[in-house]
Parts: structure tokens; sequence; C-alpha cells
């Protein structure tokens, strides 16, 4: 912490929002509990500072700003002049070619050989605001944060940082790392350490044009005075940079539906196909005593009522003997079957019965060839039509 921030400011308005930030002076509530009394001065100078950026026209918005990355930072040009310079956010690591120390500790880094050379080479970076991660449930939520005087797009915030001057990187002069304290009671909740905001211009002329780092140490407080939001997790991936990477975001909330299982899908399917007593749906009606009856078949036109009846009966067996017969006359037939002792069983109905699988033949009236009952009927119009009949 921190380590990734965001900036929605690019070019002529990037400076303009560090120079109002300037000119606020000594009006503006201090952040954190410190007690200023040796910038007594600094607010007349806050009335007139301007800023120079010489790469202003190259600056664009940068809505994840990483470690490694180029971005200008705040600093005194050895007078009481401020410019804006292009600097790479890590100090180079000891012996660790690539890797970088974005962050330092504002209790030990007098302490530290890689900080403490650098303490009069102190610098702001301004910010939009920066991203930090909470552990929710099983994974890492991001949120924005940024200070409560934030009220607008054009305001941007002031974290103190430490400068190196002489950094050996080919493609930046200078390098910069972000000073951090512990947490504020009310943000230690998302992580128990936070960036040093510089809450006023006062607060930013003392960092930047103190005497020494030991007449900046009553800036080292934690802020109380954040406000923050969910955003997306997208914003975990440095290659995501856009407006929408700062936006609120709100979770999806998750069906009250359960999904089914393949297994209950194919089982609801199977279920739809049935009847309620458990057959296979067909095609039938349900006659005066609520027992299935087979479809109805009409003849076409022109052929016998006698052959399209026979070709149109279906052919059923007995649940009991196993003999078929005429589904008009299976239910009789199975209750003797049943009566008579055949199985053991006492009755059965036809809701009982399974339709048969295996078709009977039947004789054509008009050539009495026989036929399927499937095909008979069809064959029947055909012969009569070729018969004149």
């Amino acid at each position: 912490m921190c380590g990734r921030g965001a900036c929605a400011l690019g070019g002529a308005r990037y400076r303009s929002a560090v120079e109002r930030r300037l000119h606020r002076g000594a009006k503006t509530a201090c952040l954190h509990e410190a007690t200023r009394t040796d910038v007594a001065a600094t607010p007349s100078k806050c009335e007139s500072v301007n800023v120079a950026f010489p790469g202003e026209t190259l600056f664009s918005e940068n809505f994840n700003v990483g470690p490694g990355q180029r971005f200008p930072v705040l600093r005194a040009d050895g007078g009481e002049n401020l410019e804006l310079v292009d600097s790479r956010w890590g100090f180079a690591a000891f012996g660790k070619q690539g890797q970088y120390v974005i962050n330092a500790r504002s209790e030990t880094v007098t302490e530290k050989p890689l900080f403490k050379k650098h303490l009069q080479n102190r610098c702001v970076l301004f910010l939009s605001g920066f991203y930090e991660w909470h552990q929710e449930g099983k994974g890492k939520q991001p949120y924005f944060i940024r200070t409560k005087d934030c009220g607008s797009p054009e305001d941007v915030m002031a974290i103190a940082c430490l400068m190196d001057t002489n950094s050996k990187s080919d493609t930046c002069k200078s390098a910069f790392a972000v000073l951090t304290a512990e947490s504020s009671p009310e943000f230690a909740w998302c992580h128990d350490r936070q960036p040093i905001i510089l809450p006023s211009a006062s607060a930013i002329f003392q960092w930047l044009l103190g005497p020494s780092f030991a007449a900046c140490s009553d800036l080292l407080g934690s802020s109380s005075m954040l406000q923050w939001h969910k955003v997306h997790p997208k914003v975990g991936s440095i290659r995501n940079n856009g407006p929408e990477c700062i936006e609120v975001y709100v979770e999806a909330k998750p069906s009250s539906q359960p999904k089914q299982s393949s297994l209950a899908s194919w089982v609801s399917k199977k279920s739809r196909a049935t009847t309620d007593s458990g057959l296979p749906k067909s095609s039938g009606t349900v006659g005066k005593d609520g027992l299935l009856e087979p479809p109805l078949k009409r003849p076409r036109a022109g052929a016998g009522s006698d052959a399209a009846d026979a070709a149109a009966e279906e052919l059923v067996q007995c649940p009991i003997c196993g003999q078929r017969m005429a589904a008009t006359e299976i239910e009789r037939h199975a209750n003797d079957c049943g009566d008579a002792g055949g199985s053991g069983k006492s009755t059965a109905t036809f809701a009982q019965v399974e339709l048969g699988c295996r078709e009977q033949e039947v004789a054509c009236p008009i050539c009495s060839k026989l036929f399927p009952v499937s095909l008979a009927q069809r064959h029947a119009n055909e012969c009569a039509d070729a018969a004149g009949v």
C-alpha cells in the first residue's frame, strides 16, 4: 500500500488541478491530527504560485497507474519555483533487475540505506485517488479511495513522496517512492497501511521547501478523512485503463432460482413427456371410464370402412398371460385373466398395459394380400382406387 492509483486528468487540466490545490492555502482544513506552527508565512506564497510543466502536451489521463510506470511529480527546482517532472514510480531494488520498491515506511525511512540519502529530495504525487484490495469471501474486492474534499472529477489529492534524482533507468532520469503510515482507525478495516496525504497548500510547501526532513515530521500522520467505493475487479489488470475503472461497481445479485443440474434437467424433461399415470404421452383420448383409448385413424375418401377399421386398430399385450389382442378387448381380457389366477394378480386395467411393439398383419379386402397394420390402410386405398371401387 499504496501500489496502484488513478488520474482522470491530463495535460493542461492536470496542471490546473495541481495549481488549484496549491492555491487553497491554509484555509483548507487539515486531514490529520498534526498541528502545524512553523509555516505561518506559507499562505502568501500559495496565492501566487505557478507550476511549470514541460511535458504538459505529452501527458494524458491514466486510470491505472502502477509500479514502473512514468508519472509527473511536483518538486522544487532548487529555489521556491515548482515544476512537474516526469519520474518512474519505484526505486530500483538492490541487485534485482526490473524490480522496484514503490513504498517507504515513514517510521523507518530515516534508517533504510535505500531511502535515507534521499530525505532532502522530497516531491508530491497528485492523483484522483488510489486503489486498495480487501479480502471478501474467497476473493479480493478492489476499492477506489480518495479524500473527502475531492468532490469533483477536477480535484486531485496530494501524496508525500521521496525522489531519487540519479536513477539508473535508461528511460527516466528520476524515480519516486510513496511514503506510507499506519492506517487510521476509519480505514484499518481495508488495509493496515495508507499513503501519507498532504491536506493543504501549507503542508505541500512545508514538505517541498522545509529545511530538513525532521522539520516535516508533523506531516507524517495518517488521514481520517477518506472516502471509498467498490470498483470493478478488472482494475487488477494494468491493461484495463479507462474511466470505467473508477466508476462505482454494483455486483450482480445471484438468481434466487438454483440452476438445475444436467441430471435434474433430464428428469424434468422426462416427467413432462409422461402422463399422470406414468405411461408415455399419446395422441389418444380418455374414455368415459377414465381409461386411455388408442388414437383413431381416419381412412381416406374412397376406402372401405371395414378395411380402415381393421388397419387402424392397434394390438396390445396382456400383462398377465402375454397374449396380444385388439385394444378394445384388452381390458375385459385382462380382468378375466386376472380373475382366473394367471399370475397371482387380482385385476389388470388398461392403465397397466403397455402398447405392443410388434404389428399384426391384416388382409386387404380387395386383393386379399397380407400387410402390416401400419401399411394396410394406405394399400387398401390405393388398391380401391386402382380397381375403381
